[in-house]
């Protein structure tokens, strides 16, 4: 029952989630990390992998956790890790190539 549950609210809310995606990842950069965010990966993995530092990647999965697209991870020594909530294939939202270099960005808030 809870699985039949669970796929209605789903398929109800589905626009609603696509639409804030689509909103809250309004770049190439920002969909990376949502991407990349697994709950395995650290920030300075993610950060090795995009254009973004790692101190920027931790300030978006607390913005991220908050409006309830990310789950943060309790990791050893106190920190935490992202893990995204949804699948950005699932909203047919395109998931942009990892860059060859990396070229660092200012940290965005």
């Amino acid at each position: 029952m809870g699985r039949e549950i669970l796929k209605w609210i789903k398929f109800v809310n589905f626009d609603k989630v696509k639409t804030l995606l689509q909103q809250v990842l309004s770049n190439d950069s920002r969909k990376l990390v949502y991407h990349l965010s697994d709950g395995n990966n650290t920030t300075n993995i993610i950060a090795s992998k995009t254009p973004v530092s790692n101190f920027t990647v931790s300030t978006w999965w607390r913005s991220w956790a908050k409006l309830g697209i990310v789950d943060l991870i309790p990791v050893q020594g106190g920190d935490s890790r992202g893990k995204k909530i949804f699948e950005l294939e699932d909203f047919d939202i395109s998931i942009p190539k990892l860059p060859e270099t990396k070229t660092e960005e200012k940290p965005e808030t």
